[in-house]
C-alpha cells in the first residue's frame, strides 16, 4: 500500500502542477507568484551591498582642470568609507522596481599636483608647484534608479536598466589637504575641489548603481532555476511564461508551472513515463517494494479476496501495471484542490519458469480532496479526503465480480482507517521544490487556489551568508 500511495501522490501531483498548463494558452501561468514591497527587502540588501562593493573595488577616475591661473589633476583616488541611513526597493506601477537610497556618506583620498601660474610681462610664470595628499568627505548623498524587470526567450527573468533611469544628489563634500603647503593652496583650491568633486560623484553614483543593475543584477537573475529537480525521474518548470507586473503593492511574476516526467533507468524502478497524451504508466515488481512489506506481492497477498488467484498460482511473485486511461480532472476552488484520476490496474503471475501469465485487470477511479501549502521552501500537498471505486474490466481466471467486491469493501476498511490518507500525506509533505535563488529564504508566505492557477505570497529575506 505504501508504493501504492506514491504511484496515486505521482499522478496526483503531476495533475496538480501540470493540468493548467495542458488545459490552457501557453501564454497562462500554472503558478502566479506574487511578491509584496515589504518581501523586496532582500532585493534592496543585494543592491545596496552590490553597490558599495563596486565603490569600494573601483577608484574615481582622474580629474584634471585648468581654470585661470590654476592648473591641478586628482589621481589615485580611491573609497576609504561607506555608509548609508535608508533605502528602499519599491514597485513602480507598470514599469519595474525602484531603488531608492538617502543618507549616504563616503569618504575618498587621493593625490593633488597642482601648479600656481601668473602672467609676467606677457608670460606664464610658475608660483607654485607641490603634490600632496588629499581627502574628502561627502554627505547627505542620495540618489533614485528605475530598472526594469522581464523575461528571456529561456523563461528567466532580466533586469536592466538605462542613462536616464537615475539621478542622483549630493549635499556637501569637505575637503582636506595634507602636505607642505597645504595652507597656502587650501583657500585657492577648497571651492573648485568641492565643486568638481560634487559633480563626479553625482555622475560616478549612477554610472555604479547602473553596472550593480546591468552587470551584477543580470547575471544574479541569470541563476534563477528555471527547472528545479523533484526526484531522479521528474522536473518542474518554473520559467516564465511572460515578463512580471508592477503595482504599488506587489508585484505578480507569472510561472510556467508544468511537470516534466522522464524515463527512470535505474533496477528500483521499471519505468515512469509521462506521455504527451497525458497518460502515466508504471509497473511495480516484487522487488520494488521493502522487504519488510505487510503485503508482499505475492499471490499469497491475493488469497482473501482473490482466492482463485492463489488457488491457480499458490505462492507465486506477482508485478502490477498502472497506467492512466483517460485524461484526470483537476479543479481548483478557495477551499482547496479537487483532483478525480481514472486508470487501470493489470495484475501478472511471474509462473516457475519465468513467464509472465496475465491474470485480470481492474479498474481505479480515485478521488483526492486537498489543500496546498508551503514548507522549507517546497510546495507540498496535504489530502483531506480520499476515495477509490473499483470494477472488473477483464479476468483470464474466471468469474470473479463477487471477489472484486469483496475487494472493494477491502479497500473501503483500509481508507477509512486513516493509514492510507496518512502515507498520503508522508509523501505530500515532503512536497516539490519552489524556485529559490541563492541566499535567499521565504517568510510568512501564504498560498491560495483559484480557477486554473496557485497563487503563493511570500516575504522574500536575503541572508548573505546562508
Amino acid at each position: 500500500m505504501k508504493s501504492m500511495a506514491n504511484i496515486l501522490f505521482v499522478l496526483t501531483s503531476t495533475i496538480l502542477i501540470s493540468e493548467c498548463y495542458l488545459m490552457q494558452d501557453k501564454s497562462n501561468p500554472g503558478i502566479r507568484l506574487r511578491v509584496t514591497n515589504n518581501g523586496l527587502q532582500y532585493a534592496d540588501n543585494v543592491g545596496i551591498k552590490t553597490l558599495f562593493e563596486r565603490l569600494r573595488k573601483d577608484n574615481i577616475e582622474d580629474i584634471t582642470r585648468n581654470e585661470g591661473n590654476l592648473e591641478y589633476s586628482m589621481s589615485k583616488i580611491k573609497n576609504d568609507y561607506a555608509s548609508i541611513a535608508s533605502s528602499s526597493f519599491l514597485t513602480a506601477p507598470g514599469e519595474g522596481l525602484i531603488l531608492q537610497a538617502t543618507g549616504i556618506d563616503l569618504d575618498f583620498t587621493g593625490r593633488l599636483k597642482y601648479a600656481y601660474k601668473k602672467k609676467v610681462w606677457g608670460h606664464w610664470v610658475t608660483f607654485l608647484r607641490d603634490t600632496v595628499n588629499v581627502a574628502f568627505k561627502a554627505r547627505e548623498i542620495g540618489f533614485k534608479l528605475k530598472t526594469r524587470i522581464g523575461a528571456d526567450s529561456a523563461g528567466r527573468p532580466t533586469i536592466s536598466t538605462r542613462e536616464n533611469d537615475c539621478s542622483s544628489e549630493v549635499g556637501s563634500v569637505d575637503v582636506t589637504f595634507s602636505g607642505n603647503r597645504a595652507s597656502m593652496i587650501y583657500n585657492k583650491f577648497s571651492g573648485m575641489i568641492e565643486r568638481k568633486i560634487k559633480d563626479k560623484l553625482k555622475e560616478m553614483i549612477c554610472k555604479k548603481a547602473r553596472e550593480a543593475i546591468n552587470k551584477d543584477g543580470a547575471k544574479y537573475l541569470a541563476t534563477f532555476p528555471v527547472l528545479r529537480d523533484v526526484s531522479n525521474v521528474a522536473q518542474i518548470d518554473y520559467s516564465l511564461v511572460a515578463s512580471p507586473t508592477f503595482t504599488s503593492k506587489y508585484t505578480d511574476i507569472p510561472l510556467k508551472g508544468n511537470l516534466n516526467l522522464v524515463e527512470n533507468l535505474t533496477l528500483q524502478l521499471s519505468s515512469l513515463v509521462y506521455h504527451e497524451e497525458g497518460e502515466l504508466q508504471r509497473t511495480i515488481r516484487p522487488e520494488d517494494l521493502p522487504r519488510t512489506s505487510k503485503l508482499p506481492l505475492n499471490t499469497k497477498s491475493f488469497e482473501m479476496f482473490l482466492y482463485k488467484l492463489y488457488e491457480m498460482y499458490p505462492e507465486r511473485p506477482v508485478f502490477l501495471k498502472l497506467y492512466t486511461t483517460k485524461a484526470p480532472v483537476f479543479t481548483s476552488s478557495r477551499s482547496g484542490i479537487n483532483v478525480t484520476v481514472t486508470g487501470n490496474v493489470e495484475v501478472y503471475v511471474i509462473a516457475k519458469n519465468g513467464a509472465h501469465v496475465y491474470a485480470l485487470t481492474v479498474g481505479l477511479k480515485a478521488n483526492l480532496a486537498g489543500s496546498l501549502g508551503v514548507k522549507y521552501g517546497n510546495l507540498t500537498l496535504h489530502t483531506k479526503s480520499f476515495t477509490a471505486q473499483v470494477h472488473l474490466v477483464r479476468s483470464a481466471i474466471g468469474d470473479i465480480k463477487v471477489n472484486i467486491r469483496l475487494l472493494q469493501w477491502f479497500l473501503n476498511d483500509f481508507i477509512k482507517s486513516g493509514d492510507f490518507v496518512k502515507k498520503l500525506n508522508v509523501i505530500g509533505d515532503r512536497g516539490f521544490p519552489l524556485p529559490m535563488f541563492r541566499n535567499i529564504v521565504w517568510e510568512d508566505t501564504a498560498i491560495s487556489t483559484g480557477q486554473g492557477f496557485t497563487l503563493i505570497k511570500t516575504n522574500l529575506k536575503y541572508l548573505p551568508n546562508h
